[in-house]
């Protein structure tokens, strides 16, 4: 279930975890000490819409209530909730849900047993920060992702979106030497003396038409 491997991520990130019974769903409670932010996180092998429509007519606020009167929440817990709900299928209640801010902020993670398959292939039981962002960067994985759906890649991807302490670290690379790259692609296509005569030119001195046929560089074309 996606839980395990939240609960992995939330200890990695230095959360403290309080596991809430609450019917025959997983469910646990986190936060990190020295900080205002809890986050619940709901998970089951199979919800049902009925279910989805009884969590959110009543269920959630019977949830909020059991774990208000425990004792590692305090003052700061009503107004800094985030409910985590995973959900292995799409649903039209989930933009409602998520939409809907009443007792504490709702994020759904919609998932799939190959995508939680493929998840826990690519991090190979490393689920530091640095081991995610590090895949998020990798450029293959990304083109792979965008083609064929690369699951372990999206779920991720997913997981960054509706976990706000998942922090994204775009990596810098540096750029290949454009005029490099254009002298061999003018080189390729059999310009290469136009691309140096091109260079040469004053870089102050506007590039005009007359100018380019002052300097010989292309021929002037007579009207007929």
């Amino acid at each position: 279930m996606l839980i395990d491997i939240l609960k992995n991520l939330f200890i990695n990130n230095e959360f403290t975890e309080t596991p809430i019974d609450y019917l025959d769903y997983k469910c646990s409670l986190y936060f990190r000490s020295n900080e205002d932010n809890f986050f619940i996180v709901l998970d089951k092998d199979s919800i049902s819409n009925s279910e989805l429509e009884s969590l959110n007519s009543q269920g959630f606020l019977e949830l909020y209530n059991k774990i208000e009167k425990l004792a590692v929440t305090d003052k700061t817990f009503e107004k800094n909730v985030t409910l985590i709900l995973c959900l292995k299928s799409e649903n039209d209640l989930i933009n409602k849900i998520e939409e809907d801010s009443y007792l504490f902020k709702k994020n759904i993670i919609v998932y799939s047993e190959r995508m939680e398959t493929a998840l826990l292939e690519l991090v190979e039981d490393d689920y530091t920060l640095n081991n995610m962002n590090n895949f998020l960067n990798n450029d293959n994985i990304f083109e792979n992702s965008k083609g064929s759906q690369h699951d372990g890649y999206t779920l991720l991807s997913r997981l960054f979106v509706k976990l706000p302490f998942l922090t994204y670290e775009r990596e810098i690379k540096e750029l290949d030497n454009l005029s490099e790259i254009i002298q061999k692609k003018s080189k390729d296509k059999g310009i290469e003396k136009l691309y140096e005569e091109l260079v040469e030119l004053d870089i102050n001195e506007n590039i005009t038409y007359q100018n380019l046929v002052e300097n010989e560089i292309i021929v002037e074309v007579e009207n007929e």
